[in-house]
């Protein structure tokens, strides 16, 4: 099921305005057809996010709540679009319930999509088939109206990846892994075969690394290669590779990050960013059918950080920063564990990811509070 925080939410309503991707309103229509307008507009977007009808939260952002009759459930939703005749797919929707500040509201979910347009073959109530509507700003295309041309066109080349990099096109197809092939030099997407990966071979044997996530490996054996991701035969972006557990789990590498409490007090951490090339990539290697491949897959996990985003990342290590005492406590405790390496290197850096892992918690804990 998909969620979105309070956290979150409850930034969007302290803004005290709406936008392009979220809407307040202080009740539910009462007319279903207002209701897949709004749903349609969130739906026929140009960005790359999810959507947000926050109801129970009047047009200036204060919190008015919703009386428990006054609040809908996901099957009333899900009712009201399986009985609307759309050309195509139907829009995604969850619905959400939240206190904040003591008051129940509801979060309408409108999930982003790349199966845009969104429009009706039969008209339902005042909405009309045929007709595309957007959200442009603040503001929906009016209901007896189209959207531009101009926005017509951009969700057509949304559809087919026209508004895309050639690696933003490629990290969204990695997304879609059942679809990718393995041949001779590694993977080619079924439906486009312009866009490949392939492991980049050489006549010696691949290289033998030593890093500290082998060590909360079964077996600490591990190696490194690299992959090519092309489209039509150009190299967009070259990846390292690490195979770890005796060849059980492959991952590219993650990232670097640092915590620098002074100049030369500084201890590193690896992390991913939620959906981003890297990420897609790592979540591309993970085989869940594999039993040993997943036990590696979650040790490596134990000594890795993922975030949402580049700005939890940095608010992350600002919040480790502050509390150097409760860190510097841990970590006496954490060096003083069991590892099954005497590297000192790699016994800090083993004990900085669980501490890190554990703090990370916390951090959102008190950010949902």
């Amino acid at each position: 099921m998909t969620v979105v925080s309070k956290e979150k939410i409850k930034s969007l309503i302290e803004l005290g305005y709406e936008g392009d991707y979220w809407d307040f309103k202080e009740k539910w229509h009462q007319d279903n057809g207002k209701l897949t307008h709004d749903i349609l507009c969130f739906s026929n977007t140009l960005h790359d996010q999810d959507c947000y009808i926050i109801v129970g939260v009047s047009d200036s952002g204060e919190i008015k709540g919703l009386k428990e009759d006054e609040k809908k459930k996901q099957a009333d939703i899900i009712d009201m679009l399986r009985n609307i005749k759309f050309a195509g797919d139907s829009p995604e929707v969850f619905l959400q319930s939240l206190l904040i500040e003591g008051n129940s509201i509801d979060v309408l979910i409108i999930l982003n999509s790349i199966n845009v347009p969104y429009f009706l073959k039969e008209r339902y109530k005042s909405v009309k088939e045929g007709y595309i509507y957007t959200r442009t700003g603040d503001s929906n295309t009016p209901i007896n109206q189209n959207c531009s041309l101009s926005t017509i066109e951009s969700l057509w080349k949304k559809r087919f990846g026209l508004d895309k990099t050639g690696l933003e096109r490629f990290s969204q197809l990695l997304k879609d892994k059942d679809n990718w092939s393995p041949n001779d030099y590694g993977y080619y997407y079924v439906y486009s075969p312009e866009y490949a990966m392939k492991y980049r071979f050489s006549d010696s044997l691949r290289d033998t690394i030593s890093e500290f996530y082998s060590y909360v490996m079964c077996n600490e054996h591990t190696s490194v290669e690299d992959i090519e991701l092309e489209v039509n035969g150009t190299v967009l972006k070259e990846m390292e590779l690490i195979t770890l557990d005796g060849g059980r789990y492959t991952t590219p590498s993650a990232e670097w990050g640092h915590i620098k409490f002074s100049y030369n007090d500084v201890f590193d951490f690896k992390y991913f960013i939620v959906d981003d090339l890297r990420y897609n990539l790592h979540s591309f290697f993970v085989d869940d059918e594999s039993e040993e491949g997943m036990i590696a897959y979650r040790n490596f996990m134990e000594v890795t950080l993922t975030f949402n985003d580049n700005i939890e990342k940095e608010d992350f290590v600002n919040f480790v920063f502050h509390r150097e005492t409760d860190f510097k406590k841990e970590l006496k405790y954490q060096l003083n564990q069991y590892f099954s390496t005497d590297n000192e290197i790699f016994r800090r850096r083993i004990a900085t990811a669980k501490i890190l892992k554990v703090m990370l918690e916390q951090f959102r804990k008190k950010k949902r509070l």
